[in-house]
């Protein structure tokens, strides 16, 4: 069916009369109905859809579905869904079909005995019993599923499952399930957000968990020796150095890029609940008078930080350990890399806290 810039189309393909029925509000420019046996037409006010019907939109299409139990979807630009099963208020059973698109839900508690909320994707099944979370499918086929508030359970085509909790996220058909940072929320989250909080008797979603919360900005960082096998990396030598993260998006990894006021700059991705980073390069050796001795080396610095105080979503203050090993590439004669224990290799480790700069 063709349809209009602008439009948001909901085709009913196979109507359930006298049974349940779902609310369909044109949120964004007009609405289309079609049937089996009757011509499309416009609908400029709230009008209903029933079990086996499809709502799709075009490319600034924008429509919100209510259910009978007063749960909703929202059906953003350029998507297609299906209700494939609608029970009433009291049974409360709804299954959706989303192949391409972006779906946001808000889910009330579901109390009734089998009553199941359910989105099925070409990668993976969504089940909730309660909770706010959204599904963006590309061609592909690949489906991000990001959860808000409550759990979803999802269980792959291949078997697996996997459940998230509020500001996890996973892709399939082949990821793993990782921290949604709140700051690299997508575009279509963010204005459901808003729309959610304009509602009447809306209750705010919950601030995000600490590891979710906003890393992005300028950091006063401490770095304090705890061990090591070298006089150059002294116990209890403390350096101070300015950070600043920036969120670099989620595509499809969530990773944050981290400048250092001494010039360098890496990107650091999201391991469990810690921010993850390492740094590589090489080092010359040298004699005491500082001349050069001919040989070099390798060194790896791993970071690893997560926040543990925050305010109102933001991250106020983070810890963690920068762990580092140098190696002095063979052959060596000349070089002597100092350590406690006469081996050509150099470890420490250090305490990393970072403050946000005020």
């Amino acid at each position: 069916m063709g349809v209009l810039a602008g439009l948001v189309a909901v085709s009913v393909l196979a109507g359930c009369a006298g049974g349940p029925s779902a609310d369909i509000d044109p949120l964004v420019s007009a609405v289309m109905l079609a049937s089996q046996d009757s011509e499309a037409r416009d609908v400029t006010e709230r009008t209903t859809a029933s079990e086996g019907d499809v709502v799709s939109t075009d490319r600034s299409g924008l429509a919100e579905v209510i259910f009978p139990d007063t749960s909703f979807m929202r059906v953003g630009p350029s998507s297609e869904v299906s209700i494939t099963e609608l029970g009433s208020a009291e049974v409360q059973r709804t299954t959706i079909e989303l192949d391409v698109g972006e779906t946001w839900h808000s889910v009330r508690e579901l109390v009734a005995e089998d009553a199941v909320y359910e989105v099925v994707t070409p990668v993976g099944v969504a089940s909730v019993r309660g909770t706010v979370f959204s599904v963006i499918c590309t061609p592909g086929p690949e489906c991000v599923f990001i959860v808000y508030e409550g759990m979803v359970r999802v269980m792959t085509t291949d078997g697996r499952e996997f459940e998230l909790d509020a500001y996890r996220r996973i892709v399939l058909p082949d990821g793993e399930p990782a921290v949604m940072p709140a700051d690299a929320l997508p575009d279509w989250v963010m204005e459901n957000i808003e729309r959610d909080g304009e509602r009447e008797g809306a209750t705010p979603l919950p601030p995000p968990p600490a590891e979710a919360a906003s890393a992005s900005g300028e950091w006063d960082v401490t770095i304090t020796t705890i061990e090591s096998n070298t006089s150059d990396y002294p116990v209890g030598g403390v350096d101070e150095v300015v950070w600043t993260l920036e969120q670099s998006g989620c595509e499809p990894e969530c990773t944050l890029s981290v400048a250092s006021a001494n010039g360098w700059e890496e990107t650091a991705h999201f391991e469990g609940t810690e921010i993850v980073f390492g740094r590589t390069g090489t080092f010359e050796c040298v004699y005491d008078d500082g001349s050069p001795t001919g040989e070099t080396g390798t060194i790896e610095l791993v970071y690893r930080f997560q926040p543990d105080e925050t305010n109102a979503g933001e991250a106020t203050r983070m810890s963690g350990m920068l762990s580092i090993v140098e190696t002095l590439d063979p052959p060596y004669t000349k070089c002597d890399m100092r350590t406690s224990d006469g081996s050509n290799v150099v470890e420490a480790e250090r305490i990393l806290t970072l403050v946000r700069h005020p």
